[in-house]
């Protein structure tokens, strides 16, 4: 990338491509990797990725404000970019905006309802606003969905849990030490729930 950069230096794609590598490279190399994806953001101002890439990186950096912005910037450009949408929820959830990012995951559902991301936060969002029954579902689309993580698991427990579904509730909660065996919240859960 470096090489390309010198054959193309006003290339705003390769500027991200370059960010975007140097912020997986770890945490010593964030400064650098936002200043190439400001670059790339300057290079192509019509272009969502480079504000992706950066609220990516606000994320990464708990700058949960700096994060919704830049992901409010990437949707002002692309009101159809998933990932922005799906990660401005995770970003207002952050910040405390419960229903903002229950707005936010939700359109996501609606858009691209294979976004298991998108379900599972939908379902966390509704919990954390003391409505269980309706968390239900999507955080069964999500565990459908993500069948690897064990997050939407955990949250459909407490939901069926909060309903009073004891035997459902133990269910997900085995299903989330079946995809995490080591998990004590799971595991306090369970044990309470028998």
């Amino acid at each position: 990338l470096e090489q390309a950069l010198g054959v193309e230096p006003e290339s705003g794609e390769a500027w991200l491509a370059y960010g975007v590598v140097l912020a997986e490279s770890g945490p010593e190399s964030a400064r650098p990797a936002r200043m190439a994806i400001v670059k790339a953001a300057q290079l192509s101002p019509a272009d969502s990725a480079p504000w992706v890439a950066q609220g990516d990186l606000d994320l990464r950096e708990e700058h949960w404000t700096d994060a919704v912005a830049s992901f409010r910037q990437a949707l002002e450009r692309n009101a159809e970019d998933v990932a922005a949408r799906t990660n401005l929820g995770v970003a207002l959830a952050r910040t405390g905006d419960t229903r903002g990012a229950r707005a936010a995951f939700l359109e996501v559902t609606q858009r691209a309802p294979g976004v298991g991301a998108a379900w599972n936060g939908l379902g966390a969002m509704r919990l954390a606003l003391h409505d269980a029954e309706g968390a239900v579902g999507p955080l069964q689309q999500a565990s459908v969905l993500l069948p690897d993580d064990p997050t939407p698991a955990l949250n459909l427990g407490r939901a069926l849990e909060k309903l009073q579904r004891w035997n459902d509730a133990v269910a997900a909660f085995r299903e989330r030490l079946r995809r995490d065996p080591a998990n004590e919240v799971a595991l306090r859960h369970l044990a309470a729930l028998q």
